[in-house]
């Protein structure tokens, strides 16, 4: 069975640390936070396609782009929208 991510927090979200390669942290709902080794972060969700097929789509920066704005402008991208699709081009 998948382990299930905790939801994040802001003060998770800012402890998040550089590595040597880039990372991901998950929140949970197509949800993720991108660590670069430069140590930039980025929102991220991963919706998936009407093939199946994960799409990944870039919301905005952190900290120009709260965790709380991340989690509403990612629900756009998982409603259906009218022509079928869930993301919207």
């Amino acid at each position: 069975m998948p382990r299930i991510p905790s939801p994040l927090s802001d003060a998770r979200v800012k402890a998040a640390k550089k590595k040597a390669t880039a990372y991901t942290i998950g929140d949970g709902n197509a949800l993720y936070l991108k660590v670069t080794p430069d140590g930039a972060r980025y929102w991220l969700s991963g919706p998936t396609n009407a093939q199946g097929k994960r799409t990944n789509v870039h919301l905005g920066r952190y900290p120009e782009m709260s965790l709380a704005e991340a989690r509403a402008r990612m629900l756009t991208y998982l409603r259906p929208q009218g022509s079928g699709r869930c993301c919207p081009r």
